[in-house]
Formats: structure tokens, sequence, C-alpha cells
């Protein structure tokens, strides 16, 4: 049975993720990407309307992005992309 995100602990319902170092490209699906250090990135959002990247964007240390993220194309720094988890209340 899979556990269920506890709201009061985890508002973001997060459920695991990836760490990104370096320059790499990452196919994901994740929910947020969070800049450790500063960044340099890519991300391509698919919920989106109009253009669907955020392109070559500046990412300041802590200050990430949400959205339905489906790839990162990351140049420099350290981030952590985090999946999202659905749950819902069981019933006995």
């Amino acid at each position: 049975m899979p556990e269920l995100v506890d709201g009061l602990k985890d508002p973001y319902g997060l459920n695991g993720g990836a760490i990104l170092s370096g320059s790499i490209t990452k196919s994901c699906d994740a929910f947020w990407y969070y800049p450790v250090t500063n960044t340099t990135a890519t991300v391509v959002i698919s919920n989106l309307s109009g253009s669907n990247r955020l392109a070559n964007v500046s990412f300041t240390a802590g200050v990430g992005v949400y959205g339905s993220i489906t790839e990162v194309t990351q140049s420099t720094g350290i981030a952590i992309i985090y999946s999202g988890s659905y749950a819902y209340p069981q019933t006995r």
C-alpha cells in the first residue's frame, strides 16, 4: 500500500527526485525545480500555454519553479528536481 503524504508535514506532496550537478540534461516527470546554488538552466513545463520553455534562465539559490516539468537542461550549478505524489485519503 502506498504511503499517504501528510499535508501538515509536507505541503508540496513531494515524492523523491534527483540531484542535478553541473552540465546535464534530464528528462523527468517532476513538480519542482529547486536550485541549491545559483544555476543556469532551461526548464520545460508542459502545462504552460504559449512557450513551454523557461530558456537559459539564471536561477538564484533557493528560488525554484513549480509546474509539470518534463525536462531540465542545466549548464551550471546544483539543483534538485522533486517528483510530485498524488494520494487519495483511504477509508477502511
